[in-house]
């Protein structure tokens, strides 16, 4: 009898064939797929790596710290600073003895609930800090990273609620300090000018601010760089600056300080200030004045430095009504009477002819210290 034939093999429901080899190519999809969340894993460990350092800067709350540190010691110079400016003579911001004095009361007040704060948010913040960056230092797995994750914003959320309580107790007092300083290191700055100038101030006028500026006298961003004043009756502007006197190349070897007052004007004769904001973002102050008939110049234009442009309009356009004598500052056993009596003798001293041909001389401004004779030329001050 012929032999059976032998018959294939079946595969079982369900199971399917064994696929041929992949070979190299489905060996390297595989390393891919590794790799890629390899990656990922990484990427997330250095994320919330990035984020505990963040936090951890937050919790050693140096920015608390350092401002401590500026009211301990600044409130008590920024008095000695009051009475520094006194004694050189500055008659105005007659609020800052008081100021500074409320200012030392509130951080009085404010220094043990300051702290409190301060030791409580470290004392419930910093232990769970070090359990979490432990924790994360030694995850590995994307699931136990993918819980860290959410732990860090937890912590993140409760610095930032720690950091506003602290805020809280301090914040307007810490505030105060830093407009108070930068208000008396504009008067120190402005006394130091005027003790440097090349003129002088006339009896009875007094010093109220002075800013770094050019005048754009020659045109756009041309024209002499110094310093601009403005007192109780000018409106000044000094040269002040190094100028070159010899040059190699077109490179200047030589150089020289020149300072001149090229710019004059009664602050009556001042018919308008106006703030210009130019620049990126409108980060560069200007100021445009225009001038009446007793100014030798119609207009000017400068660029100022360091301060505040709308600030200064403010200040010029009190000085021009009078309201900046609201805040005179008058010595022990000085009265405002005492200071008119003052204006009135220095202004009793204009000639009311000119003082060589005789001719009438024409009404005066507020502030004017000077006149030209219209008819000889003859300047007079007083």
């Amino acid at each position: 009898m012929p032999s059976p034939k032998k018959r294939k093999p079946v595969t079982p429901p369900g199971k399917s064939k064994p696929a041929p080899s992949a070979g190299r190519s489905g060996s390297s999809a595989g390393r891919a797929s590794v790799s890629g969340a390899s990656e990922e894993v990484t990427e997330l460990h250095e994320a919330l790596t990035s984020e505990l350092e963040t936090l951890a800067d937050e919790l050693s709350f140096s920015r608390h710290l350092e401002a401590m540190s500026d009211l301990d010691g600044g409130i008590s110079q920024l008095k000695l600073d009051v009475e520094q400016i006194r004694m050189r003579g500055y008659r105005f911001k007659n609020f800052l003895e008081r100021k500074v004095e409320t200012l030392e009361q509130k951080w009085r007040a404010a220094r043990p609930a300051l702290r409190r704060e301060l030791s409580r948010a470290e004392a419930e913040l910093t232990p769970l800090y070090d359990q979490l960056a432990r924790r994360v230092s030694q995850a590995s797995g994307r699931a136990q990273l993918s819980a860290l994750e959410r732990q860090v914003q937890q912590l993140k959320a409760r610095v930032e609620a720690a950091t506003e309580a602290i805020d809280a107790t301090y914040s307007n007092v810490s505030q105060t300090f830093y407009q108070t300083r930068s208000q008396i290191q504009e008067v120190l700055f402005l006394l130091e000018q005027v003790e440097q100038a090349s003129f002088d101030l006339l009896a009875g006028e007094h010093p109220v601010q002075a800013v770094r500026a050019k005048w754009w006298r020659d045109g756009k961003n041309k024209g002499p760089e110094g310093i601009l004043y403005l007192t109780d009756q000018r409106l000044i502007f000094e040269q002040k600056e190094e100028v070159a006197t010899k040059k190699v190349l077109f490179v200047a070897t030589e150089k020289e300080l020149r300072q001149e007052m090229l710019l004059e004007v009664p602050v009556g004769a001042v018919e308008a200030a106006r703030a210009i904001d130019k620049g990126l973002m409108g980060h560069q102050d200007h100021l445009e004045f225009t001038f009446g008939e007793d100014a030798p110049y119609a207009s000017a234009y400068f660029h100022i430095k360091g301060q505040d442009n709308h600030a200064w309009v403010g200040l010029v356009n009190r000085v021009r009504t009078g309201e900046i004598n609201r805040e005179r500052y008058y010595a022990e056993g000085e009265s405002p009477e005492d200071f008119e009596q003052a204006l009135e003798e220095a202004f009793a001293s204009a000639p009311e002819r000119c003082t060589s041909c005789g001719a009438p001389l024409g009404p005066l401004t507020a502030g004017q210290r000077q006149i030209e004779c219209e008819y000889c030329g003859t300047v007079m001050r007083w």
